[in-house]
């Protein structure tokens, strides 16, 4: 017996791959506590993905309820199939759709999509959990709202050439999808602020600056008000500008053919003060304006339920000219941008093989991330503004 003990004493002693075996038990640990994050970033991105998928599904079959002639088993199986589309394209990570239910409501166009997803874990299962199960649920209601539009296009001399014709090219496009909805009942006005070395104000050049000249050109205001969308009686506009775009400011228009014909006056000239061509976008959209324009081009309030505001800014280079108060354009056109924002006018922005300082500022003034766009070649100029257009589109449909 003494032996015995003494031999158990001896191999309790022993502390030999003791840290090789804590070593691999904190392995194993890690092991899985990677694979189950793996596992969750999976099921957070499949999460994501399903849920845009289905926004869009909704969508989609919201318009197909208003617009086309299926029952509704047909349109069950159409939003089946686009939402499996489009989930597959959004990376799926293996993802089945165990359910798929459509709920519609013919009276108010209104389409309510659920998905039930079952994810196969990777590591997960060996905890017995096989499966991720998420259920997610969309709807949307197809009910037009009207859409007030403002375009800030860049007509400075960098633009000469290829790049203005591209310009036009897309702008109509544009044009094109936004109005062509009149004739379904929506009541879309676009309005245009083109710019170069300054704003060429037109018919409104005395009306905004309170002086009489044979110039139509207009610079920004002066003192605290420039960052603003003060009516211009009482906070005049300058008249400091030497020279002045081709293309005119044009007020809200639902005429398709007025809108056309001022695109394709723009010619390419002068410098490139983007500031104040952002000033008269918001100016086109701003209901302190009102009496300002003619009553046909009268804007909104900001809080008009039935109306949604958005603008466009493009330029191809650096702003670079101002006049006022010793500011550049960058530092007014940022405070501008801010101030349209602020107000609830959801802001697009196109970068025209633009430099890296241009894009900076786009940057800043688009509304979000994917509201700007970067455009190369005037293949990819149109496509920015045709997306530009689906996205009014989606913005004008009540979710």
């Amino acid at each position: 017996m003494r032996r015995q003990n003494a031999y158990f004493r001896s191999f309790a002693s022993h502390t030999e791959g003791t840290v090789a075996i804590v070593y691999s038990l904190c392995m194993i640990v890690l092991v899985c506590a990677a694979g189950l994050a793996v596992d969750t970033v999976r099921a957070h991105q499949a999460d994501n993905s399903s849920t845009q998928a289905l926004d869009t599904t909704s969508l989609a079959t919201a318009r197909a309820l208003s617009a086309e002639s299926l029952d509704d088993a047909q349109l069950t199986d159409r939003a089946k199939a686009y939402f499996t589309e489009n989930f597959t394209k959004r990376s799926s990570y293996f993802a089945n759709v165990k359910k798929f239910d459509l709920t519609l409501d013919h009276d108010k166009n209104k389409a309510t999509v659920t998905a039930e997803l079952h994810l196969p874990s990777l590591i997960a299962r060996l905890m017995r959990q096989d499966d991720f199960v998420m259920v997610r649920t969309s709807t949307a209601q197809y009910d037009l709202t009207n859409l007030e539009l403002s375009m800030t296009l860049d007509s400075s001399g960098s633009m000469f050439g290829k790049k203005l014709a591209d310009l036009k090219d897309a702008a109509k496009e544009l044009t094109d999808m936004i109005l062509k909805d009149n004739e379904e009942g929506a009541h879309n006005r676009i309005g245009l602020a083109p710019y170069s070395t300054s704003v060429n104000a037109g018919a409104f050049a005395e009306k905004a600056t309170g002086k009489a000249d044979k110039s139509t050109c207009v610079s920004e205001r002066p003192g605290k008000g420039k960052a603003t969308d003060k009516e211009p009686k009482g906070n005049p506009l300058g008249r400091k500008a030497s020279s002045c775009p081709s293309g005119t400011v044009v007020p809200l228009s639902d005429d398709k053919d007025t809108v056309d014909n001022y695109i394709d006056s723009m010619v390419a000239d002068g410098s490139t003060a983007g500031h104040l061509g952002i000033a008269w976008s918001w100016y086109i959209l701003s209901p302190n304006w009102s009496s300002f324009w003619p009553s046909s081009s009268e804007p909104k309030p900001y809080d008009d339920k039935e109306t949604v505001k958005a603008a466009v800014i493009l330029t191809d280079g650096k702003f670079n000219m101002a006049y006022e108060d010793d500011e550049d354009s960058v530092k007014q056109a940022k405070d501008l941008c801010d101030g349209m924002k602020a107000d609830g006018i959801r802001v697009f922005t196109i970068g025209f093989q633009a430099p890296v300082e241009a894009v900076e500022i786009l940057k800043y003034c688009a509304s979000n991330d994917i509201s700007y766009f970067d455009a190369q070649d005037g293949d990819s100029l149109k496509a920015a503004f045709r997306a530009i257009g689906s996205t009014l589109t989606d913005l004008r449909i009540t979710q």
